[in-house]
């Protein structure tokens, strides 16, 4: 998950800190799929300070869809 670039905020997209529980493998360990909220104490025992801010930005979709690929400077 560190390598990959998806927290705005920062020019890179990256985590710029150290990441804390390495049992955190991808993006939707962060989110509780029956709330489609972040699971923010999990966050908070992960991330630094100011990468759980900027991830906890990130809008997350209230209904179901299918994942889609996108890039920076798509409309």
């Amino acid at each position: 998950m560190m390598k990959t670039a998806w927290v705005p905020g920062v020019l890179d997209y990256k985590i710029q800190n150290g990441i804390g529980n390495l049992g955190i493998r991808v993006v939707a360990n962060l989110i509780d799929s029956n709330t489609k909220k972040w699971r923010a104490k999990i966050m908070n025992n992960t991330f630094s300070e100011n990468d759980t801010n900027r991830i906890l930005c990130i809008p997350l979709v209230r209904f179901p869809h299918n994942d889609y690929m996108v890039w920076q400077g798509e409309a």
